[in-house]
This record gives structure tokens, C-alpha cells and sequence, in this order.
């Protein structure tokens, strides 16, 4: 079986690869040999994801095949309903040296550690849908208590620079390199806070809690409410 991202929609992401990828166990546990092209430069964690047999990269010749799916055709598939979403088990760990190397970049872990993301790229159909300004969480900021990971990339990070003294803010976002620099990261947090990006995703199948916000109406997924 060869999966794909559907590459050119507006609504598939490296998100959505993650939220999808839970369907690979399945088609296994079916029979199926599964073969994965992910996205370019996803390749650390990709073959780290449970339920793949072989990753491609682009350029890679396809290898022959019997059935072709893209990953967000995989619900209907499966016909999944609300009670019979697929769970993301094992969760995603992250790599040994890069936990390693961020334990301690973030020090003692002696408060509730918080990962904030507040954009996505300004690229997207959608962003004006998703991502909002960094001090509409300033309610959130003046928790007591809490040490708040700031994990943003891009051009929205300079707004990190308007966060009060009096936060507990670290800015870890611009230092990573990869994908996996933000799951080691995410690895050690206690809770994420974000709009609906990547890195909602790639804590879900960390098994990480995850506050995220949406748009009200909300992207098919997430329903009316609950």
C-alpha cells in the first residue's frame, strides 16, 4: 500500500501527517506492507512512526503496488465514526541525544512547564482562520507558578519580545533546527497551548496534553463542540 500527503490541497500539512499517521497500525494489523513518502526534510521522525515498512524520499522510484491512498482518505477507509477513532499508540518518543541535549537547555523541572505556539504559516489559505497575536494569551502568561516554552518559529517570533518581565518565558522556538528539536522539547513539557499547527499534532502523538484553538466554525475534524 503507497501513502501520500495530498501535496497542493490547502488542507494538508505536516499536521496532518501526524494526526493521520495513526491509521499506519491498522494497515498492518490488515496485512498490509506499507510504504510512506512524507515530506521533504521529515524523514528523523517519519521513520520513527509506527506501522512503516519503507519511507521514500522525492525522486525515490515507487516500488510496485497494489493499492494507493492518501492519508486523509484513510477515515473513510476505515469508516471511522466519533466512537471508533483510532487511538496513536505507541506514542512518539523522542530521539535519546536530542533529549539529552535539551534536558539541559531547560533545567530543573520544578514548576509546570507550558509550550506556547500562537501562528502558523502565514502561507496557509487559512492563517488569518488560525493564527492570532501573541498577547491575546497574555491572560494566560500572568498564571502564577507556571514556566511558560515558547516553541514559535518564523516571522510571528518577534512578538515574543513584547512578553513581560515578570514572565517565566523561555524562547526555545527559534533555536530549533528540526522537527526533532521540537519533540525533545515537547517531550519535556507538561502541557502545550496553540492554534491548530504542526506542533498541536506532533505533542498528540506524543501523547502530550494539548489546549488548542481553533476557529469557530472549526476545520471539519474538530466538529461543533466537544
Amino acid at each position: 500500500l503507497l501513502l501520500a500527503p495530498e501535496r497542493g490541497q490547502a488542507v494538508q500539512g505536516i499536521g496532518d501527517l501526524f494526526q493521520f499517521s495513526r491509521y499506519f497500525p491498522l494497515l498492518k494489523a490488515r496485512g498490509a506492507r506499507v510504504v510512506f513518502q512524507p515530506f521533504a526534510g521529515m524523514r528523523g521522525i517519519a521513520e520513527r512512526l509506527p506501522g512503516v515498512d519503507v519511507l521514500l524520499d522525492e525522486g525515490d522510484v515507487v516500488p510496485p503496488h497494489d493499492y494507493f491512498a492518501f492519508l486523509l482518505s484513510l477515515p473513510r477507509a476505515f469508516g471511522t465514526r466519533i466512537d471508533t477513532i483510532p487511538p496513536c499508540a505507541p506514542p512518539l518518543t523522542p530521539r535519546p541525544d536530542y533529549a539529552t541535549k535539551w534536558g539541559g537547555r531547560l533545567g530543573a523541572h520544578d514548576r509546570p512547564r507550558i509550550g506556547v505556539v500562537w501562528a502558523g504559516r502565514p502561507e496557509h489559505a487559512r492563517d488569518r482562520q488560525r493564527s492570532i497575536a501573541l498577547d491575546v494569551l497574555a491572560p494566560l502568561l500572568d498564571i502564577a507558578g507556571a514556566r511558560f516554552i515558547g516553541l514559535q518559529k518564523g516571522a510571528a517570533v518577534v512578538q515574543a519580545e513584547a512578553v513581560p518581565e515578570r514572565v517565566d518565558w523561555s524562547n526555545l522556538g527559534p533555536e530549533f533546527d528540526d522537527l526533532d528539536d521540537a519533540a525533545a522539547v515537547i517531550a519535556a513539557l507538561d502541557l502545550v497551548v496553540t492554534v491548530d499547527t504542526a506542533l498541536a499534532h506532533l505533542a498528540g502523538i506524543m501523547g502530550k496534553p494539548v489546549w488548542m484553538l481553533v476557529a469557530d466554525p472549526p476545520d471539519f475534524r474538530w466538529l461543533l463542540e466537544g
